[in-house]
């Protein structure tokens, strides 16, 4: 064996024992270059988890109600219009709800109706008033003899009433303008009855509203 044998092999020896790294950066074939991401690790509590917010409801969804008269206030309005005293009949017929037989009142039938019943609660109330003022301790005896003319007036009124709604019922439209047309008389005569003594009537505000009460029923006892 030659001396440069032995010299060689070391030499090759040597290389391997220094070069023990190189395995390591051997690469797989076909091995991705991006970098791998992190495992995400599960959440400990549930203090992270956004929860989706409640719905918001639509303003819009909720029926609204809507109120019982105006439903046909315009009609009313344009009714009371062609009377002579427009105010006092919508005001009485929204005092009575606007209604006739759980339904609104929307013709001349209707809103007449309304204006006699109103007519006739108005009376009821005064009758009542007048019969108390008779009796009234203190009460002068002139007073007293003009007091009873105005109850019996509106004795009469209510029966009067009473007339005008039957006739409304059959149709009858003479005996209707006639009973209506009564109204204003009885109403004037307990009036009267002060004016001839010169003496103030306490009646005075409650027959000046129900002769405008009987004027607006002839008024739109007209429209039928």
């Amino acid at each position: 064996m030659t001396p440069e044998l032995p010299l060689r092999l070391l030499a090759f020896l040597y290389l391997l024992s220094a070069s023990p790294a190189a395995t390591a950066l051997c690469v797989a074939r076909n091995a991705s270059d991006s970098v791998p991401l992190p495992t995400p690790s599960s959440p400990s509590s549930n203090a992270n988890i956004i929860h989706p917010s409640p719905t918001r409801r639509n303003p819009q969804a909720s029926a609204q109600p809507g109120p019982s008269f105006p439903v046909a206030a315009d009609a009313i309005a344009a009714l009371c219009g062609k009377t002579d005293y427009p105010d006092v009949c919508v005001s009485w017929v929204r005092q009575l709800g606007g209604s006739v037989g759980g339904g609104p009142a929307h013709d001349a039938l209707g809103v007449l109706s309304l204006q006699m019943q109103a007519c006739r609660a108005k009376v009821d109330a005064a009758r009542a008033e007048v019969s108390a003022a008779v009796v009234k301790p203190g009460t002068d005896p002139r007073t007293a003899s003009n007091l009873q003319v105005c109850s019996d007036s509106y004795d009469d009124a209510v029966d009067n009433l009473d007339d005008a709604e039957a006739a409304v019922k059959a149709n009858d439209k003479g005996t209707m303008n006639s009973m209506l047309s009564a109204l204003v008389t009885d109403f004037s005569t307990c009036e009267d009855s002060f004016s001839e003594m010169n003496a103030k009537s306490p009646q005075a505000a409650t027959d000046d509203l129900l002769t405008k009460m009987a004027s607006n029923c002839l008024a739109l006892a007209s429209l039928l």
